[in-house]
């Protein structure tokens, strides 16, 4: 038989990239593992903290991925609201990205999904808000008058005072 013209064109036959045949055998390699210290749970409230220790006892999260987790979900809900100011012209804010690391299926969806529920959740309502005033106002809003216009706007203040008219999208 021939496949793929392999009369004409002579080759080696196929084997795997990584060089291994099959008469190989593989044998696992055991390389001593690093002690990784875990999470600090100090840096949690008591409220917090039991949380975390319910979640591990009950749900069988590893304490790691779900204390990152909530740690990632504290800063992005304090946003840009909050500052720390260390010195007159160093000012940092709770920005924090995380990456959570291991191996495929051990667990570091559910603990994520679970600490940023609340946050998907808000953020879901004000999209149906967000999407509601813009229902109205593509309906009414050409048709007011400007002093009613007012309703679907809402006057945010500058860092200098000046006042700026802005389409409410999102508190």
């Amino acid at each position: 038989m021939n496949y793929n013209n392999s009369a004409r064109y002579r080759r080696m036959p196929l084997r795997p990239a990584c060089g291994l045949h099959e008469d190989d055998p593989i044998e696992p390699q055991h390389k001593p593992q690093k002690v990784v210290p875990s999470f600090p749970l100090s840096v949690f409230p008591s409220a917090i903290r039991n949380i975390v220790k319910a979640l591990v006892e009950y749900e069988h999260f590893n304490v790691n991925f779900i204390s990152a987790s909530m740690f990632t979900t504290f800063a992005a809900a304090m946003g840009n609201r909050w500052t720390v100011r260390f010195s007159a012209t160093w000012v940092e804010r709770p920005i924090m990205y995380v990456a959570l690391v291991g191996y495929p299926s051990c667990g570091k969806t559910p603990p994520l999904r679970l600490a940023l529920s609340p946050l998907l959740n808000l953020d879901h309502e004000y999209d149906r808000e967000y999407c509601a005033k813009l229902k109205a106002y593509k309906q009414w809003g050409p048709n007011l008058r400007k002093s009613a216009r007012h309703c679907l706007c809402r006057r945010r203040w500058s860092d200098r005072g000046a006042g700026v008219m802005w389409l409410s999208t999102r508190p």
